[in-house]
């Protein structure tokens, strides 16, 4: 199997998904002086793993009638194998929580009820209109990546910490939106929300703009309060806007879930 192709069933299985949050986790203990256990961050890589393919795995069996997307279709003819998967998974974290810190339990758990509550509200309330799916991930996401080095952090928190926060955030509500100007023709005809197909493409441009002028701003401020990393933070940034101005490059078109969720990895670069 060629390179391009692994990693394209890496992509659709949401793995490197999975290591981009373990290396955004290890690089904020790094910048917090935490020494974060490994059983850690295989936790937050199960975790994630699991919310993101039963997410698939949600929209798949709710929207059977429009699938086109190769992602979709994916979860859709492994449906069993993948929802196995999952249950493995639940097991294998039960397993690990014997092995985490008590603090780190405590705050996962409290993060585990806010995303069982984003699921019950998104799938069970339907109240799509006011809870925005992007945003939601978004936060989540960055919540899950700070759980296991806030837990265990003995110092007292900072602006710049606050700052880190928004930085994720931000970079990950950012590569949402821009992923879903791209969708957007397929979640109009799938029935999917999106927060793009709510603004409309004007103020979703406005939106990409803004947030990517937030973030440079953001990683300015950092820089000047001592955080390092911030040059990766401005690559990253800098990536996933390009990948928006360039949508109608063919190479581009082609790749840019590959490159908008490789962004995530650059971090490693700090922890070499």
């Amino acid at each position: 199997m060629s390179v391009p192709k692994l990693y394209h069933y890496l992509n659709i299985l949401s793995i490197d998904v999975v290591a981009g949050a373990i290396i955004g986790s290890l690089y904020i203990a790094k910048v917090l002086g935490v020494d974060m256990p490994i059983v850690t961050s295989l936790a937050l890589g199960l975790t994630v793993w699991m919310i993101y393919t039963f997410d698939h795995l949600v929209d798949a069996r709710s929207h059977q009638h429009a699938l086109v997307s190769q992602r979709h279709s994916f979860h859709k003819k492994h449906f069993r194998t993948l929802s196995a998967g999952i249950i493995i998974g639940l097991i294998s974290l039960g397993v690990l929580l014997f092995s985490l810190p008590v603090a780190t339990v405590l705050w996962g758990a409290a993060l585990g009820c806010g995303v069982l509550a984003y699921f019950f509200t998104l799938d069970m309330v339907r109240v799509k209109g006011l809870v925005h799916k992007e945003i939601m991930i978004a936060l989540i996401y960055t919540c899950g990546l700070f759980t296991g080095p806030i837990s265990l952090y003995q110092g007292q928190l900072s602006w710049s910490h606050a700052v880190l926060f928004l930085q994720f955030f931000i970079l990950a509500l950012l590569n949402l939106v821009v992923f879903s100007f791209y969708d957007r023709e397929f979640d109009k005809k799938a029935s999917f929300p999106s927060l793009v197909l709510s603004l409309g493409e004007y103020r979703s441009h406005l939106l990409i703009k803004a947030l990517f002028c937030l973030e440079i701003a953001l990683a300015a401020g950092n820089l000047l309060l001592g955080t390092a990393g911030q040059v990766i933070f401005l690559g990253m940034v800098s990536l996933l806007f390009l990948i928006h101005i360039f949508r109608d490059n063919p190479f581009v078109l082609r790749h840019y879930r590959w490159i908008g969720d490789g962004v995530f990895l650059a971090p490693i670069f700090y922890l070499a």
